[in-house]
């Protein structure tokens, strides 16, 4: 993600207010960074602390866009659906919408 922002090693390792080296390790995996760092490393990058450690592929936090868990279940669910389902997902949901 650093360098997909043009970021270069040291202005990382400023933002974090941690030596050049320590950072390098963890880019390396040499060292794992503590929870501070992952909060910052995330709010850097605007993304969930679960994407920088693997836990999710999903690079926003649903928390930072507002999305419950009941949302998020069904997004999960959609995306387990067939292409012909999830077309007919689409017109339920619009005529769901249009009556409200």
């Amino acid at each position: 993600m650093r360098e997909s922002r043009s970021l270069k090693q040291q202005q990382v390792a400023d933002f974090l207010e941690i030596p050049l080296r320590t950072y390098q390790n963890y880019e390396r995996e040499v060292n794992e960074p503590d929870h501070l760092i992952l909060c910052k490393l995330a709010d850097l990058y605007a993304v969930a602390i679960d994407y920088l450690i693997g836990y999710s592929d999903i690079a926003i936090s649903v928390e930072r866009l507002g999305i419950g868990k009941d949302e998020v279940s069904i997004i999960e669910s959609y995306r387990a659906l067939s292409d012909m389902d999830k077309a007919v997902a689409r017109r339920v949901m619009c005529a769901l919408s249009r009556t409200n």
